[in-house]
Order: structure tokens, then sequence, then C-alpha cells
């Protein structure tokens, strides 16, 4: 009993300097991200804001010597233009505010999908092998294709009678287009992802056999498995490989399933229905600014909208913006909150314009697509995302990052192609494009250099020497281009200096 309760002791002691050990890390390395590099005006740029800005940054200054330094003058620069925004009230104008707004719900939602949704995830060994065998698996398939049952019995008695598929593959399809979309060759995998109903049908078949005609959405399909194999051995480099894929891969899969329950379930408690009158109206809005004229005239769109209009009392006319477009269970959304959620997103939206009802349809998934935006950032707003130290701190790095491109959007619209500031033009708007750029690229110099008199600047060599970073003074760095989608909107996952920098070296 005495041994027992001595081995508990040791139990609870190990656990206690393991966690004292921990925590003391966390410690640590919350210090060292919260040293300041730099002070620029009332802004304090952090260890970990200029690391996260480096390594999701453009390359060029990855390239270059003294990498880091150049990277954070960039920096600078652009805290600087923030602190000018906000002086002649930048801050204020409706776009920065929307835009500003939606960044802070992403991160907002973000850190409720962390709790809510990727701590829920458990992935398993057998679920990791099995990815990794199916990883290791090639295979090359082709098929027969027709819409018409007759002809593919047709088809399949010949080769019940002996034909081999590659001779009447061959026969039927004679163009490199007509042959490459109807083979595929990849691995056992990703042929599950892109097509599972084709991934299972492989798994019927053996090697150089084919399959009975089977009928999907667009006809009938004979399957043909030309080579399956297996790697048999594979390379410690190769294992580390696919075992990283593989965890990625399955751990990709659940938070998915999980997000889509989460999301169903936001959808069925608050009952969204969309009100047809407002629909059509906006659809016929829309439509005006992103179909072609042909289509839009086509569809007999112009009319679609007096019909709707039509529908209307005085009172509603009015004011349409204000039209309620979305009924829920304990909101709404009007025509102008989806449109100012759609103007934010409309270069990452594409419509099906293939005929009118598949448009209209597309449509209507991103309508939903905004309403799930708007329950996941009410859920995030009631449990106290928005309150969470990690969303302030990132929040106040995207705020001066749009205020930046915001002065610098300013600065550029001061510029006006009949004016003075430009070079005499010369007939040609390549060469009055080339003048305007010349006088922005000046103006900006001319700007930094009063801000940096306006405003005080200090920097920290010994904490920026310290910084480790992946690459520094390197010319063969690679540039990578990291976007997250899945979120509220499309963007960076950290602020970064702009690519446009690298004029200046």
């Amino acid at each position: 009993m005495i041994a027992l309760i001595v081995f508990i002791l040791m139990v609870f002691q190990n656990v206690q300097s393991t966690e004292l050990k921990s925590n003391e890390h966390n410690v640590a390395k919350n210090n060292i991200d919260s040293e300041v590099v730099a002070n620029v005006g009332n802004i304090k740029i952090t260890n970990e804001e200029f690391r996260l800005n480096y390594e999701f940054g453009p390359v060029f200054t990855k390239k270059i010597n003294n990498s880091k330094e150049k990277h954070l003058n960039y920096m600078i620069n652009e805290k600087l233009f923030a602190l000018e925004a906000e002086a002649i009230g930048l801050d204020t104008s409706r776009q920065v505010i929307n835009y500003l707004n939606t960044i802070n719900s992403d991160l907002a939602t973000e850190e409720l999908y962390i709790d809510e949704i990727l701590s829920k995830v458990e992935i398993m060994d057998n679920e990791i092998d099995s990815v990794i065998t199916r990883k290791s698996m090639d295979v090359k398939v082709k098929w027969l294709f027709s819409d018409s049952e007759f002809e593919i019995n047709s088809l399949n008695l010949k080769l019940k009678s002996g034909i081999p598929f590659v001779s009447l593959f061959k026969q039927r399809y004679k163009l490199k287009e007509e042959i490459d979309s109807k083979e595929l060759k990849t691995n056992r995998y990703l042929l599950g992802k892109k097509n599972p109903s084709l991934g299972k049908i492989v798994d019927t078949l053996e090697s150089k056999k084919f399959s009975k005609p089977i009928f999907m959405d667009d006809g009938w399909y004979i399957i043909y498995l030309e080579s399956f194999n297996q790697q048999a051995i594979l390379t410690e480099t190769d294992f580390t490989r696919l075992k990283t894929e593989a965890i990625d891969a399955v751990k990709m899969i659940k938070m998915n399933s999980i997000s889509d329950k989460y999301v169903n379930n936001l959808m069925i408690d608050n009952v969204p229905i969309i009100k047809s009158t407002a629909f059509r109206i906006l659809r016929s809005y829309l439509s005006n600014y992103i179909l072609k004229k042909e289509l839009y005239e086509q569809w007999s769109l112009p009319q679609k909208m007096d019909e709707a209009l039509a529908e209307l009392d005085n009172k509603s006319k009015s004011d349409i913006s204000k039209l309620v477009l979305i009924n829920m269970k304990s909101t709404e959304v009007t025509i102008s909150q989806f449109l100012e959620w759609f103007w934010l997103r409309d270069q990452y939206i594409k419509f099906d314009n293939s005929s009118l009802e598949a448009y209209t349809l597309s449509l209507k998934d991103i309508v939903f697509r905004m309403v799930r935006d708007e329950l996941l950032t009410n859920t995030a707003k009631k449990k106290g995302y928005f309150e969470s130290d990690v969303v302030k701190k990132q929040f106040s790095w995207w705020r001066e990052k749009v205020l930046s491109s915001a002065f610098k959007n300013y600065l550029r619209n001061t510029i006006n192609v009949s004016s003075d500031e430009i070079a005499p033009q010369k007939g040609n708007e390549k060469d009055i494009n080339i003048d305007i750029e010349k006088e922005y690229t000046a103006k900006l110099f001319r700007t930094i250099q009063k801000l940096k008199q306006k405003y005080s600047i200090v920097i920290d060599e010994d904490i920026l020497d310290n910084i480790i970073v992946s690459e520094e003074e390197n010319p063969s760095a690679i540039s990578l281009y990291t976007i997250k989608k899945g979120g509220l909107i499309p963007r960076t996952p950290y602020p970064t200096i702009d690519s446009e920098w690298a004029n200046w070296e």
C-alpha cells in the first residue's frame, strides 16, 4: 500500500513538473511574442506580428540583403499610412467600416470554429493507415460513355463477345481531347475524393476487367481498370510525407463533416426563408451589373423586375433596399444587408450562367451562404468570441492594414490625369498610365518622408536580430501565396506587406 502511495505521489509530481515546464514554455513564448521590435507613433510592432507578416508575406524581402530590416521598413511605411488615414478620417468611411466589420467577424468565427469544431476532431491510427494505403495505390481507369441505354448495351455485348476493351476504346475515341476526357490516372485516394462513385466501382474490379453498364446523372458508363499498382515498399521519406498528408486529409474530412452538421443545425434552428418578391428584385438588380447585356435581355430580367415591383405597395417601393430578403426565427436580412455582404466578395463569387434556372439556383446558394455567415457571426457574438484576446490582437493588425490600403487609394485618387502633376500627355493611354504610376510612386515617397517627420519611429535592433525566420537573404527563396477561403471572407492568414514594394528595390 505504501509503495502504491509513493507511486501515485511520483506520478503526481511528474504531471506537475510536466505542466510547470509546459506553462514556463508558454510564458516564455508569450513574452518573446510580445516583445516590441518597433514603435511607429502609438503603434507597436511586436515580435509575433513581424514574424507572421514576414513569413506569410511576399518573397522579395527574403531574397535581398538585410531581409528582416527591409521588411520591417516596409511594415513601418504601412503603419505610417494607417496613422495618417485615421488622422484624416478615412477610418469613418463606410467601405472601411464594412470591411473591418467583416474581418472582425471572420476572426471571431474562426475562434468559434477552433473551439467547437476543431477541438472535436479525433483521428484514429487505422484511419491514417487506410489513407496511406489508398494514396500508395496507383490506378489508371478508362471508360466508354453513351447517353443511350441501347447503345451502351450494344457496346457491352461486343465486349462480352471477346472484343478487347482497348480496341473498342480506340475505335470509338480518336481525338486527343476525347481520349483525355475518357481516362484518368491518379491514386485511389484522390479518385475517391474527386469521384466517390467511380472509386467504389473501381474497388470491385480486377486489373484489365470492365464493369457492367452503369447509369449516372449524365448517361451510361462502362468502366475499365487498365492498371492497378500498389507500392510495395515505401522509403522513409515517402512514408513520412504520406503520413503527414493522411493526417491532414482525415482531419479535413472530419472537420468538414462536423462543420456541416454545426451549420445545418444553425439553419434548422433559425428557419431561413427567402422572400420571393424581394429575391426577384435582387436577381434583376444584380444581373444588370454581373451578367452580359445579351443574357440580361434574353432572360427578360428587366421585365421580371417590373413584375416584382408591381407586387409591392407604394410604401415598400419608397425604399426597396430595406425590403426583407430573408426571414428567420429571431432576425431578418434586407436587400441592402445582402448587397453590402456581396460587394465585399463579388470577385470571389461565381455564377452558373448556363440557363436562367441554373443562374437563379446559384444566386439562392449565395444568399444562403450569406445567411450562414450571419448566423455564425451572431453565434460568435453571443458566446463572447469578439472579446477574445486573440481576436482583438489580430483585429488591430488588420485594422492598420486596411487603413494603410485606404490611404494609398486616397493618394492615388488625388492624382488628376488632366493636372500638371503628371508628365505631358503623349496621346497614348499606355503612356498616360505610366505617367500616373510614376507620379503615384513619387507621391508615395514624398508622403513617407513627411510622415517620418510627423510620427516618431523607434526600432529595437537587438530584438530584430534575434527574430528567427525561415528564409533570409536567399536569392533562391520560393514564392508561396497562402489564402484562407473557408471563412467568411477570403484573405491571407495574417496581414502582410504589399507586393508592390518590390518595385522600390
